[in-house]
């Protein structure tokens, strides 16, 4: 459980412990506006924020969406940079990013990337360079990623394949077993609107699975649809 803030700067009251000689608190707040400072000065607009704290230990997580001219616009997918840190030393600073961005305060990270690096001295020399690392890789991480779903509106699936694709996954968790026939029909014939529903393209396959993982846990399902993803890409030999 969290508590969650749209303003960073309600993070303010929490107190920061003191430094040691090996050990660098950096403050939530500090750290975030270098970050978000950087995403603009790449051309980046962040179209909206949020903040989570845990409700008993000082870790915090910061994440937001970014748009700009020079990426993929998607209504079903968005891009997201995040921050997690920590004030008692059990978390290191961690920047995550991709197409997929979940954290949650009991210790659950799931993203595309993740960079990170300890509490310890001189961590604000290292920290410029690790945002601007993130920067620099989302970009090219997104052209990936948008490669890879464009991809899957124009390669065709039947059926059969696409029967034993279900069983695929439900054999490796990333799917109960009791969905496997839901994930075919819903792949089959949709029943919600989306760009290629009207044809049988791997595009219905993911937004058929990520229809089903709205029934899992938000802790869970973003690891699902990345295994998914990654079982796909083999399953049908995709690039």
């Amino acid at each position: 459980m969290s508590k969650t803030f749209t303003n960073i700067k309600d993070l303010a009251t929490v107190p920061m412990p003191v430094a040691t000689p090996t050990y660098c608190p950096v403050s939530q707040g500090d750290l975030w506006e270098r970050v978000t400072d950087t995403v603009q000065n790449y051309g980046y607009v962040m179209e909206w924020q949020t903040h989570q704290m845990h409700r008993k230990n000082p870790w915090f997580i910061s994440t937001m969406r970014v748009i700009s001219h020079r990426l993929p616009s998607d209504r079903e997918m968005g891009w997201e940079i995040g921050v997690i840190n920590s004030y008692d030393q059990s978390r290191a600073i961690r920047l995550l990013f991709g197409s997929t961005v979940f954290a949650c305060t009991n210790g659950c990270i799931f993203a595309d990337h993740i960079l990170k690096t300890k509490h310890t001295a001189k961590v604000w020399d290292r920290l410029p360079y690790l945002i601007t690392r993130t920067i620099d890789m989302f970009e090219v991480e997104v052209g990936k990623a948008a490669h890879f779903y464009e991809r899957l509106k124009e390669v065709p699936f039947n059926r059969t394949n696409v029967s034993e694709f279900a069983v695929r996954l439900a054999q490796s968790n990333l799917l109960p077993r009791t969905k496997v026939v839901d994930l075919v029909e819903e792949s089959m014939a949709p029943s919600f609107e989306y760009e290629t529903r009207e044809r049988p393209v791997l595009w219905n396959v993911h937004n058929a699975y990520t229809h089903l993982c709205k029934e899992v846990s938000p802790v869970e399902a973003p690891r699902r649809i990345m295994g998914m993803e990654r079982m796909m890409r083999e399953h049908y030999a995709l690039a």
